[in-house]
């Protein structure tokens, strides 16, 4: 029968497992014997029959230590045999359990390497670390309990980090729960595990988790967004007009440059320092623009932040104003009434805006009047004109002389001199009206042309009057002629030549004989549009420009010729684009012919990659257009490599069998890159941060890369992979990142370890005892069902049990070897089944030993009707009796127990 017991681990030799009861029914017993027959692993038992051999004691024999490293069971089926010296024996199995009472080891926590690598862009979830301990103890002792004691970030982090990991109490896995931050978190987070077993016992490891830093930040700058400054057109250059103040909190070196905005090139940026300054000369507020915006990028390499920097040019009193010409005459006669225009003096300043004329006034210190001096009796306008504001008479004041000043905005002076002669007109002195003239003559009128028809000069005592000219200036263009009615006639003797002279004076003088009138006459030549503009050449090719020159570039300066004076707007010639620029991507300084780039041109989309411009040049003429110079400019724009490539999708996940073989397309992603040129839109791939072990590209479609197997997953080596594909056009890139699960696939068919095994067992062998343990391998991972095995019969055997997960044989109903037939032996064909129905068998052959289990029976119960004579002689056999023994190969003694009186 069975016995069981419950004892503690670790007790001493002599300890007294459990009293076993045997008898012997034979009369003539001479005691019993006692073996282990099996069960006793390590031989940690004994029996003791010291005392009764029917009443023998299972002890310890020596220490129990289910701990590592002797690994002991925690359960023993001791099976044992008790002989009377015949062939008839008995078994018992005794069960032991084993308990654990003392935790005598301290787990082990270890991990290496001590330093953990981690980007800062790590994705939350992700697994970081996982630690490991080992326990020695057996049972609850030997559980491990993992915890995270201590979390301490860098000295220099601003930031908690208390909260960013999380640890697995079973698996000891270090789980990444909030993202990090390289620049708030410093490198490094330092993580102190705890260990701790079933008995409280502890040991810790230290992981360093060093924080890789990503360029994740835009540079940022103490600026305004928008900045403006002003600056005096007569600063000297280069001049500086800010520098940036920028930092990155990636720590990246940090470059400078203008996108927009710099028309001309007149400024330019430090790449290094961010200083703006003015490098060449143009701010000049008289020109067209006097207000600049410029936009300013700065960037890391990666990540970039726009500034706007407003230039204004501050005007500036550059010129004086100037007269021409600088010196007046005029008469005035006696009387003239209070009113009357004298003379009309002329004064420019090519300053704008308020830095021009300001005031034309009279110094009053500077009037003389002889040969009577009275109080001044002129006043000057703003045109300039003056005028006689008192009554002057001729016969006590001959002349007056003064000096005229005109000051601009900025106080700057010229003066001119004046000089009035007073005449007196009561004594018969030829009279004329008006005494001057301000005449307009174009350049184009023809000699002997009338200027003025009638110089209207009487004499008031009838003499007839003559003309001359007393003086011209410059040269002599001019003639007078009596005229049909003796009037006097001003006539042009030679056509005149504006651009040689502006104005011309003449001085006509009527005579009586005695007496004289001078008339003083001013000829202003008015221009005429002579001449057209003239280019050097109709065509010419600008060159070529790449689609990423920045706005402001200059692409080409023009000049036309026009000999007309420059004095008029005749000679003042003005640029435009006429044709060639419908989508506006080119402006042109009308003044200097100067053609710069407007708008970015994008040589991807733009709708031709040249261009034809072609230029007008007209004068500013008001009165004639004389014509129209043409000037054809071809501009070729190149391509630059100014698109980064772009794959779709951005990311991707994926399963992939274990069983795939080498050539498995895994995923197919389409890249592209907008760049028009095949030097820059070709794109070549590659695989970073990848194991190429398993994983290739196959880029036959240049626009198509194929993500492929390089060799089959192993998913009992690893579970899951990464992978990236770059794409690359030579300068930028771009990063396709994926994860790969692996699959498992039921690979392997268990196998046992003895396909044929053989157990030998007595036919009295008690029920629940273990016959044979049978096991097989699978070669899956542990981790899926596909590497887990179960045992089964593959058909019912009514003697025995299999466990399903230990593969132990049982004996569940008793045997016997007198039902069998030679060779006495029960085949049992175990199956080993994975979880995916993968299956393998093995005959294990169950020997049945014999017993002497049955008492030998007479066939026949009473022998009667013999007789013996009384002569028979001895030795003559009377009667024959026949016995049988249902036990194999057992011999049969016999005997006469009683009634033969010694005769038989």
């Amino acid at each position: 029968m069975p016995y069981a017991a419950v004892i503690d681990e670790g007790e001493l030799q002599g300890y007294t497992v459990v009293t076993l009861s045997s008898s012997d029914t034979d009369t003539a017993a001479t005691g019993l014997t006692y073996s282990i027959v099996s069960g006793n692993t390590n031989s940690r038992f004994t029996l003791n029959t010291a005392n009764n051999d029917y009443f023998p004691t299972f002890e310890v024999d020596d220490t129990i230590t289910p701990d590592a490293p002797d690994s002991d069971p925690e359960f023993y089926a001791v099976v044992i045999q008790a002989s009377d010296g015949s062939t008839t024996d008995a078994t018992a199995t005794v069960n032991i359990q084993i308990v654990p009472t003392s935790n005598d080891f301290t787990p082990s926590l270890t991990y290496s390497p001590t330093s953990v690598t981690v980007d800062e862009d790590t994705s939350l979830d992700s697994l970081l670390v996982t630690f490991t301990a080992d326990d020695d103890d057996f049972g609850s002792y030997g559980d491990i309990t993992y915890t995270l004691t201590n979390i301490v970030a860098d000295p220099s982090a601003t930031v908690s980090v208390a909260n960013v990991l999380s640890l697995d109490t079973s698996s000891g896995e270090i789980i990444l729960r909030q993202e990090l931050d390289y620049e708030t978190m410093a490198d490094s987070i330092e993580i102190v595990v705890t260990a701790t077993d079933g008995g409280g016992l502890t040991d810790s490891a230290t992981v360093v988790l060093t924080i890789v830093e990503v360029n994740d930040n835009p540079p940022t700058c103490t600026d305004q967004t928008e900045a403006t400054y002003i600056i005096s057109e007569t600063e000297t250059w280069p001049y500086s007009v800010h520098t940036y103040s920028c930092s990155d909190v990636d720590t990246n070196t940090l470059t400078y440059s203008i996108i927009g905005g710099n028309t001309g090139t007149l400024f330019s940026i430090d790449s290094s320092t961010g200083e703006v300054s003015v490098i060449s000369p143009g701010l000049d507020y008289e020109n067209a623009i006097s207000t600049y915006s410029l936009t300013i990028e700065v960037s890391d390499g990666t990540n970039t932040a726009e500034y706007i920097l407003n230039v204004i040019t501050d005007p500036k009193d550059e010129f004086d104003p100037v007269f021409n010409p600088t010196s007046y005459t005029a008469t005035v006669f006696d009387p003239s009434a209070v009113g009357t225009a004298v003379v009309t003096v002329t004064v420019s300043d090519d300053d704008d805006g308020d830095d021009g004329i300001a005031s034309i006034e009279i110094v009053s210190t500077s009037v003389t009047c002889s040969p009577t001096a009275i109080a001044n009796p002129f006043s000057i306008d703003s045109s300039g004109q003056i005028t006689l504001v008192l009554e002057v008479d001729a016969d006590v004041v001959s002349s007056c002389s003064f000096t005229v000043r005109a000051t601009d905005g900025g106080g700057d002076t010229d003066d001119a001199t004046v000089a009035i002669t007073f005449t007196d007109t009561t004594n018969t002195v030829p009279t004329c009206s008006p005494i001057f003239y301000n005449l307009e003559v174009s350049e184009n009128d023809a000699a002997a042309s009338t200027l003025i028809s009638a110089l209207n000069c009487v004499d008031d005592d009838g003499d007839t009057l003559s003309y001359t000219i007393s003086s011209q200036s410059p040269g002599a263009y001019f003639s007078v002629d009596v005229g049909g009615d003796a009037s006097g006639e001003l006539l042009l003797s030679s056509q005149l030549d504006f651009e040689t002279s502006m104005e011309h004076t003449v001085v006509v003088e009527a005579s009586d004989g005695s007496n004289t009138c001078d008339i003083d006459i001013t000829v202003l030549v008015s221009a005429y549009n002579e001449i057209e503009p003239q280019f050097t050449s109709t065509d010419v090719t600008a060159g070529t420009f790449s689609e990423s020159s920045d706005v402001g570039t200059s692409i080409y300066t023009c000049v036309a010729t026009d000999t007309d004076s420059t004095q008029t707007g005749d000679g003042q010639v003005e640029y435009s684009i006429y044709t060639g620029n419908n989508d506006g991507y080119f402006a042109m300084d009308s003044s200097l012919c100067w053609i710069y780039l407007r708008e970015p041109i994008d040589y991807e989309t733009v709708a031709s990659s040249s261009f034809d411009l072609v230029i007008h040049a007209n004068d500013k003429s008001t009165t004639l257009d004389a014509g129209t110079g043409t000037l054809t400019v071809s501009i070729l724009i190149s391509d630059s490599n100014d698109n980064d490539p772009y794959c779709t999708p951005t990311s991707f996940q994926g399963t992939v069998a274990e069983d795939e073989v080498a050539g498995y397309l895994i995923i197919t992603i389409q890249c592209t890159d907008d760049d028009v040129s095949s030097s820059y839109n070709s794109l070549t791939y590659s695989l970073v941060n990848t194991d190429t072990t398993y994983f290739s590209i196959d880029s036959t479609d240049a626009t198509q890369p194929i993500i492929e197997l390089a060799a089959s997953l192993d998913y009992e080596s690893t579970r899951s992979h990464s992978v990236t594909l770059r794409a690359s056009d030579g300068t930028y890139t771009f990063d396709v990142s994926g994860s790969i699960t692996v699959d498992p696939v039921n690979e392997f068919s268990p196998v046992f370890t003895n396909l044929d095994a053989t157990a030998t067992v007595s036919e009295d062998t008690a029920l629940s005892t273990l016959i044979y343990t049978v096991a097989a391998t699978d070669d899956d991972s542990s981790y899926t069902s596909d590497g887990q095995v179960t045992y089964s019969f593959l058909t019912t055997y009514s003697n025995f049990f299999i466990d399903d997960d230990s593969g132990e044989i049982l004996l569940v109903s008793e045997l016997d070897r007198e039902s069998l037939t030679t060779p006495f032996e029960i085949e049992l064909e175990v199956l080993a089944t994975d979880g995916s129905a993968s299956a393998t068998t093995a005959t294990l052959t169950v020997s049945l030993s014999n017993v002497n289990d049955n008492t030998p029976a007479f066939d026949q119960d009473t022998y009667t009707g013999y007789s013996v004579d009384e002569n028979t002689a001895q030795g003559s056999v009377v009667l024959t009796v026949t016995a049988t023994d249902a036990d194999d190969s057992e011999i049969i003694v016999y005997s006469i127990e009683s009634g033969d009186s010694g005769y038989f």
